[in-house]
This record gives C-alpha cells, sequence and structure tokens, in this order.
C-alpha cells in the first residue's frame, strides 16, 4: 500500500512539472516573481518598471502572467492585451497606444508585421524579439503610454472587464473620413485585408495595417478612438 501512495504521489509531482514546463498551471507562476528585463541605464526601464511592479502587486496578474513573462518574454502578451485593451479601455488611453503602435510598427518584418494583425494565440518568440526592438526605436514618452496600456488591458482581461459596444453608424462615418485618404484601388485592397485578416498575404495585412495606425494619427478625436476599437479589436 505504501509504495502505491508513492507512485501516485511521483504522478501528481510529474502532472503539475509536465503543466509547470508548458504554461498550464496558475499554480506554477504565483510564486513567480516578475523582473524588469531592461538595465536601469535603459531609456525603457522606467516605463517598464512601472509595469513589472503593476504585474507583481495583483495576484491575478502575477498568478496569470508573470511565468508568461518570465518564460516567453516581457511582449509574449502584447496581441492579448492589445484586443482587451481595444475591447474594454477608455478613449484617450487606447490612442496613447495606437499612437506608439504607428510608430513601432514600421520597424518589423513585413511576416512579423502581419502576424500582429492576425488573431493567434500561439507563443511567438520570433515576433516577441522583432516587438521588443521595435520599441526600442520608439521614444520613451509613446513607449511609456504603450506599457500603461499593456498593463490597464492585461487588468481588464484578468478582471473580465466589460466590452465596450462599437457605434456602428460612428464607424462608418469614421472609415468613410479614413477612406478620403486612400482612393480606387488602394481603398479596396485596405478594405480587403482588414476584412480578412486571417487569409490575407503578409504584404496586404502589413500595408492595410500600416495604413490605419497612420491614418488613425491623422483622424479627429471620436474618429481615433472608434478606428482603434475597430482595427485593433478586429471587430
Amino acid at each position: 500500500m505504501k509504495k502505491l501512495f508513492y507512485v501516485a504521489a511521483l504522478l501528481i509531482v510529474a502532472i503539475y512539472a509536465w503543466k509547470w514546463v508548458h504554461g498550464d498551471t496558475s499554480l506554477s507562476l504565483v510564486q513567480v516573481e516578475f523582473k524588469n528585463p531592461y538595465p536601469p541605464s535603459s531609456p525603457l526601464y522606467p516605463a517598464t518598471q512601472e509595469f513589472v511592479a503593476g504585474v507583481n502587486a495583483n495576484d491575478k496578474l502575477r498568478s496569470r502572467f508573470a511565468g508568461t513573462f518570465t518564460k516567453r518574454g516581457l511582449y509574449s502578451e502584447m496581441r492579448t492585451a492589445l484586443k482587451r485593451g481595444a475591447q474594454s479601455l477608455d478613449g484617450p488611453v487606447l490612442v496613447g497606444a495606437t499612437t506608439a503602435m504607428a510608430r513601432a510598427v514600421p520597424h518589423l518584418s513585413t511576416p512579423m508585421c502581419a502576424r500582429m494583425f492576425r488573431d493567434s494565440d500561439l507563443p511567438d518568440p520570433e515576433l516577441n524579439e522583432q516587438v521588443s526592438q521595435a520599441f526600442g526605436e520608439i521614444s520613451p514618452t509613446h513607449y511609456s503610454k504603450l506599457m500603461r496600456f499593456y498593463l490597464l488591458a492585461l487588468q481588464a482581461e484578468v478582471s473580465n472587464a466589460p466590452i465596450k459596444p462599437l457605434d456602428q453608424a460612428a464607424l462608418r462615418s469614421a472609415l468613410n473620413n479614413l477612406g478620403s485618404q486612400y482612393q480606387g484601388e488602394f481603398a479596396q485592397r485596405f478594405a480587403a485585408a482588414m476584412q480578412s485578416r486571417q487569409s490575407a498575404s503578409d504584404e496586404d495585412l502589413c500595408w492595410a495595417g500600416k495604413t490605419l495606425l497612420h491614418g488613425i494619427t491623422l483622424m479627429d478625436g471620436s474618429d481615433r478612438e472608434i478606428l482603434s476599437r475597430w482595427g485593433i479589436a478586429g471587430k
């Protein structure tokens, strides 16, 4: 009987070890304290430290994400945050992130740029690495706004914050205003890529994504917000 209990105990330990390796259990992540990957001399250190402190101070955030950040990188949940933030956060925070992304995305390669605009829950170390490099190319001010958005968006995710409704009439008006910047084949290419993100070519989707982000920065306040929600959340 003792031998049977011993084998059972070993089996339980093995199961939890396997889950920890694959990031499938929050029990292993609760004990992990996320650390700032940048040195204090980096211009990205202050904003990143605020993000790190926010994650470590929130039990739900630390439980769900700290281990993932430690194993897969600081920006490994950026796509999760972009989608949730676009759905749930207030306009000024969302627009601040959109403006920062408009400056960072052009520094990605075309395949990585396209991946940013496609839905995927799979780990993507290559994308994370390029995103890290791209964020290093934007100003500390824009990076700070982006990291504030990142933290608030993940908080919205773990707390299951309400999803803000998208005003379809306002969206149509904003898209018409955006479309006035592009005519003919450019407008058709943009619409086709954004409406079929999973099947669009990397070139078309990356071009459309950068076009959208740049266009948003030229819009008035209300148009900026609703285009950010629609474009980033994929709605």
